[in-house]
């Protein structure tokens, strides 16, 4: 059986605890390949796409990206065209 893999994208840099944070750490508990790529800090609010440029550079192989953030950070790369046969979820909004 092939494992699957899950990239969580949020804002990670700085932060103690996140929703996003513990349901990443619940998928690497849970044996699956997990990744995060942060979008900045939501306590420093520094939010930018450096994180996500960088990541799609890298070609990556995933099954499943989960975007997660309450609307302050949006970015054009967030879009399923960067990676067509990946699932693609948004929190609060799925890609189009």
């Amino acid at each position: 059986m092939t494992q699957s893999k899950i990239t969580f994208i949020y804002a990670y840099e700085e932060e103690n605890w996140s929703t996003p944070m513990a349901l990443a750490n619940e998928f690497m508990n849970q044996g699956w390949d997990t990744e995060v790529v942060s979008i900045g800090s939501n306590r420093l609010q520094n939010w930018n796409d450096d994180g996500i440029k960088k990541w799609l550079e890298s070609k990556p192989e995933t099954d499943i990206v989960l975007f997660m953030d309450w609307g302050r950070f949006d970015s054009p790369l967030l879009d399923k065209v960067h990676l067509p046969n990946t699932f693609w979820v948004q929190e609060q909004k799925d890609f189009t």
